[in-house]
């Protein structure tokens, strides 16, 4: 695609980012009808639970899971930033585009060219937010982003089962292939088999909390530009990194019932 073509896509609009984190299920089932309707850049698993226009992914897994599992969702825009070597025998391009990532880049530049980086490699969530602010957001909220909790939506048992199927499905379709089969296992180790009601004990630590104080930097390095551009940060939870990091809190609904 023609990445000029991104640039204040939705200017002056709301744009809502929707993470992994257990607040995503404020999406309720009332809720959802409404959201859907909204701008929203889901990342990672959010696809499980709700539907956005831009999806974006930084996983081999979750790229491969929104593949062959994106029934409802034939009309978004969606963007894989994973490092090459893991999909260079992997058709993504008939459902992704590819783009490629700064990792440790705390700038926001725009606009964005065929021939430029998004910001935020070591986290999809960063990655959303200069998406976010390339396409022109006057504000852009954040659902379900913590990153000081291990829990995640997807551990309550409904999300659980489909995981595990989506996951055994994967494991056949691409058992010849070492860098998919790895990554499928590793997100099964990570979110399935760890997980820590089903095994009785505590789940492991993950790379978010050992690095937290490294991405809290790196998001109040990123509201801050935002900020400085009049662009403004909110989260519909009361607590989590991106109030430490500046944002303000205001309810999903009340924002919903805004716009």
């Amino acid at each position: 695609m023609d990445y000029n073509t991104l640039n204040n896509l939705y200017k002056n609009k709301t744009i809502f980012i929707c993470g992994n984190g257990l607040g995503l299920l404020n999406i309720t089932d009332q809720l959802k009808p409404q959201f859907e309707q909204q701008i929203s850049i889901g990342v990672n698993s959010s696809f499980l639970h709700v539907k956005s226009p831009i999806y974006m992914t930084g996983h081999l897994c979750h790229a491969l899971m929104y593949k062959h599992y994106r029934h409802r969702y034939k009309d978004t825009l969606n963007f894989y930033q994973g490092p090459i070597e893991r999909h260079r025998n992997i058709n993504l391009t008939d459902s992704f585009n590819i783009i490629s990532g700064n990792v440790v880049a705390k700038t926001l530049p725009i606009p964005l060219t065929n021939n430029s980086s998004i910001s935020g490699a070591e986290n999809i969530t960063f990655a959303a937010t200069h998406m976010a602010y390339i396409m022109g957001a006057s504000k852009i909220v954040y659902v379900g982003i913590d990153c000081k909790s291990l829990t995640h939506f997807y551990d309550i048992d409904f999300y659980q089962n489909k995981l595990i199927q989506y996951c055994e499905d994967l494991k056949q379709t691409y058992s010849t292939n070492q860098f998919a089969t790895k990554d499928i296992n590793d997100f099964v180790d990570s979110n399935i088999t760890k997980r820590g009601y089903l095994l009785g004990g505590k789940r492991h630590t993950t790379g978010f909390l050992a690095n937290y104080n490294h991405l809290l930097l790196t998001f109040r390095s990123y509201f801050t530009i935002l900020q400085e551009a009049s662009v403004e940060v909110v989260i519909t939870q009361p607590d989590g990194i991106c109030i430490e990091a500046g944002a303000t809190h205001t309810p999903l609904k009340e924002i919903i019932n805004e716009i």
